[in-house]
């Protein structure tokens, strides 16, 4: 009988040496495969999430774009469900980037910095009017097929979407916040007249609707510039030209008679300006009007315009604190413009540290604050500060105690009622107790005598 024969141990070494290469190369592949299946699956997420979006924009076009993709709540702060929930993304190796979770702006990235430099590309979409736009970043060795497969042109490096996105967000809020305030106003039905702050769409004309981010005249959040004409909750005309002033007489005239209308064009005419309390007109049933400057607005636009005028008079100086016709909170004003937002105070007390004409503008202040008789002083430079100091440092300024104003021209002093050169007279006074051989006594403030007596 012969006898069977086996495989040699060196056989068996080379077949399995055999087998583990094609086992490498094959899981290779695999792990590839199961990276792209995952982001696919993100897509098609994004697709699920964008759907839902849009339906939301349907049903509240106002709101739609802050709405929460998950741990959404509504105005009765009751819950919302999921569009996309943040552990079933995390699920396909991806997350939400930064803020962008909203239905106006959602933008999601590889979890793992190793998945994005490899086969993991940003995806995200953006809804802008009710259209629907899609953005991809190409920024890993093997993510080009599938950002342009989501995207198809809108595909670009991270940062630049970034940017793009983050440009695109701020003219959508700004013109949001436009539109809102334009409905307040309009909600008042006592608002009537001149408004200058409504949306103009041409400030949106020319966005681009993917990266890069431009900034032009034509695609810029500075957009809360057009004038409306609106009576009683309407809208009657759009536009600062003498156009629409007339079809807003006639309006006026529709509604309220001929004689209201002249009336009130004749006090436009006249470069009216009127006080807080406004004017009432008698052709017009009494009825009572604002007019800024010739304008004929509502009580809070007159409020409002006059807020901005009396901020820009306070440029050239510091101040801190309330402003007439801006309401009670303090307003901070340093460096030639006005700094708002949640840190003002700080950034404030950081430009005082800072600006040589507001550390001399608030050297002036103090010391006029120290003064118990007004007239004339001259401010202190501080002694670490040195050449060359600021504008008000060591110059001649005018201080009145009695109405607590500090003026950098004696005609301006001059000018302020209580200031006012005053002949104190014979008669004994409590702030003027001449003796009695003096016939006159002049003297800028009653506070000022008791001094120079």
């Amino acid at each position: 009988m012969a006898n069977p024969k086996g495989f040699t141990i060196i056989e068996l070494v080379v077949v399995l040496a055999g087998l583990g290469i094609l086992s490498s190369l094959a899981t290779s592949n695999v792990i590839k495969y199961l990276d792209y299946a995952k982001v696919d699956e993100a897509k098609t997420l994004l697709n699920k999430a964008a759907a839902e979006c849009l339906q939301e924009f349907r049903r509240d076009p106002v709101n739609a774009a802050d709405r929460e993709l998950f741990n959404a709540k509504d105005k009765n702060k009751n819950d919302l469900p999921d569009i996309l929930s943040e552990e079933r993304l995390e699920s396909t190796g991806y997350r939400f980037s930064s803020d962008h979770k909203r239905c106006g702006n959602t933008s999601i990235s590889a979890i793992s910095p190793d998945d994005s430099s490899r086969r993991y590309p940003g995806l995200s979409f953006v809804i802008s009017d009710g259209v629907l736009i899609k953005c991809a970043t190409n920024d890993g060795s093997e993510t080009e097929a599938s950002a342009k497969s989501w995207a198809g042109n809108n595909v670009s490096k991270g940062k630049e979407l970034i940017e793009w996105q983050e440009y695109d967000a701020s003219i959508r809020q700004a013109e949001k916040k436009c539109k809102e305030d334009l409905n307040q106003w309009l909600s008042n039905e006592s608002n009537r007249g001149k408004y200058n702050k409504a949306w103009n769409e041409q400030a949106t004309s020319q966005c681009p609707q993917g990266p890069p981010k431009i900034e032009s005249e034509f695609c810029t959040p500075n957009g809360c510039n057009q004038t409306i004409y609106g009576y009683k909750g309407s809208i009657v005309s759009t536009g600062d030209t003498p156009a629409s002033e007339k079809e807003y007489d006639d309006y006026v005239e529709i509604q309220k008679g001929k004689d209201c209308a002249d009336a009130l064009k004749a006090l436009r005419e006249a470069n009216t300006h009127t006080s807080a309390d406004g004017i009432p007109v008698d052709k017009c049933d009494g009825d009572v009007y604002w007019y800024y400057r010739g304008d004929e607005v509502s009580a809070e636009t007159w409020a409002s315009e006059m807020c901005n005028e009396n901020k820009q008079k306070l440029l050239s100086t510091t101040h801190s604190g309330p402003v007439d016709n801006c309401g009670t909170s303090d307003i901070y004003i340093c460096g030639g413009k006005e700094i708002i937002g949640a840190n003002a105070k700080a950034n404030f007390d950081e430009c005082l540290a800072n600006d040589k004409n507001a550390i001399c503008t608030s050297a002036l202040n103090n010391d006029a604050v120290k003064r118990s008789n007004g007239g004339p002083y001259t401010s202190p430079t501080p002694s670490y500060m040195s050449a060359p100091i600021g504008e008000d440092c060591n110059i001649q300024y005018w201080y009145c105690g009695k109405s607590r104003k500090i003026y950098r021209g004696k005609e301006d002093y001059d000018a302020d009622e209580a200031c006012k050169i005053r002949d104190c007279g014979d008669a004994p006074s409590r702030n003027c107790n001449k003796p009695k051989f003096y016939t006159v006594l002049f003297c800028y403030e009653y506070s000022d005598c008791m001094g120079r007596l």
